[in-house]
């Protein structure tokens, strides 16, 4: 999955919307996936977190 497949799917869960912001960056073979969260919707999160683990597990 690439970078813009990720935020494709979280737009569609309306991450940002629900209190959930993901950033990622890739340095060469490096991938840094970070979770920000402010009063996170419950129902949304384990979606979110579902998608970004999908998206680490390609990396390995």
């Amino acid at each position: 999955m690439t970078d813009r497949e990720l935020y494709f799917r979280l737009f569609q869960l309306d991450a940002d919307g629900n209190g959930i912001h993901v950033k990622t960056d890739r340095t060469g073979r490096k991938r840094t996936l970070t979770i920000s969260t402010l009063y996170p919707d419950p129902e949304v999160l384990p979606e979110v977190l579902k998608e970004c683990n999908e998206w680490v597990m390609e990396g390995i």
